[in-house]
């Protein structure tokens, strides 16, 4: 057994998308097969092959798993892979997901 300690408001587990709540700490029994993993409610986390860069082409298929907050919606920001431009609001995308 050891301790997770959870530092968000609210979590889902990557491997049954339940959702926990944070800012507190539980016990689970961690091996490498079980270990526990776990993102913050709301994340959009897109899968695909690895690249070396954002620029790199690849043609394997992109999936997209997506752990939504309580009230069902997350946000997904599409940038330009090079800068930070999306945090001020300039060359990016944002869809809304419900």
């Amino acid at each position: 057994m050891r301790a997770v300690a959870f530092g968000f408001s609210a979590l889902r587990s990557c491997r049954s998308n339940d959702r926990m709540e944070g800012s507190r700490e539980i016990r689970r029994y961690v091996d490498l097969e079980t270990m526990p993993l776990y993102v913050a409610a709301g994340t959009i986390l897109p899968l695909g092959p690895v690249k070396q860069h954002t620029e790199e082409r690849v043609d394997q298929p992109l999936s997209i798993s997506i752990y939504p907050r309580v009230d069902g919606s997350s946000l997904l920001n599409e940038d330009d892979g090079r800068s930070f431009n999306y945090r001020k609001g300039v060359d990016g995308d944002n869809t809304a997901l419900e």
